[in-house]
């Protein structure tokens, strides 16, 4: 836990907004959300954090930001102590900033234990979008069982 809190002291510049028309009930605002750049920030300093795409199989192997597993959100309860660790820094994200599975696979891995857990909202869209690499079919770690 106090790994996610020196990370929610950090201070970084974000131009994140809701969209419009975007549900705004509170799965959208009961976990920390992480910006693009504050993600793309992490995985530049090697920060330790299991990057997790929260979308079905198929949409995993069509795309996904480089190094993500796949646990589907209503695979979570299976999956997740398979592929997780306890102490882990899990960033999800699914399909874009409209895509509410990535709030559902948060407050899923939170329900059961998880406690640093962040939310990349702008998903696989605002991450290409942005110019930045994803990937398609399975690495050796990003499948899941």
């Amino acid at each position: 836990m106090e790994r996610l809190n020196d990370l929610k002291r950090l201070s970084y510049p974000t131009d994140e907004s809701t969209p419009e028309g975007i549900f705004l009930g509170p799965l959208a605002t009961m976990h920390t959300i992480i910006s693009r750049d504050q993600l793309k920030t992490l995985l530049n300093r090697s920060e330790e954090l299991v990057l997790v795409n929260s979308l079905s199989t198929e949409e995993f192997e069509h795309e996904h930001i480089p190094g993500s597993i796949n646990i589907p959100a209503d695979e979570i309860e299976r999956l997740a102590s398979s592929l997780l660790k306890e102490d882990d820094l899990i960033v999800v994200y699914s399909s874009s900033p409209r895509c509410m599975i990535s709030a559902v696979a948060a407050d899923k891995l939170t329900t059961i234990g998880y406690e640093n857990v962040l939310r990349f909202s702008g998903g696989i869209t605002e991450w290409e979008a942005a110019g930045f690499p994803v990937e398609q079919g399975y690495s050796a770690r990003g499948k899941a069982a």
